[in-house]
């Protein structure tokens, strides 16, 4: 899946981009294999993933406990490559 909405914010002067993505996680507890809605993605300063809403297992309801299957990884590179795309565009 590809990221749904973009979004550009322009705040002093330096541009944004959130994206609002659905990625596909496996609870750590269960190992149920699900898609989550994890809203907007944004990335800190040492390189970690943010998400705008915790991930909820919707099998045994672990909050916030996952992995990242390929297919998730995958939609996050693309996710990156636009991410890297604005960041050095600006």
């Amino acid at each position: 899946m590809c990221p749904s909405t973009y979004v550009v914010h322009n705040a002093k002067r330096k541009a944004q981009i959130t994206q609002y993505m659905t990625v596909n996680l496996e609870c750590q507890d269960c190992h149920f294999i699900f898609n989550a809605d994890v809203g907007s993605l944004e990335m800190d300063k040492i390189g970690t993933l943010i998400y705008e809403k915790k991930p909820t297992c919707p099998k045994c309801k672990a909050y916030d406990k996952v992995f990242i299957t390929p297919l998730g990884l995958q939609q996050l590179d693309k996710w990156f490559m636009n991410y890297l795309n604005t960041k050095i565009g600006k």
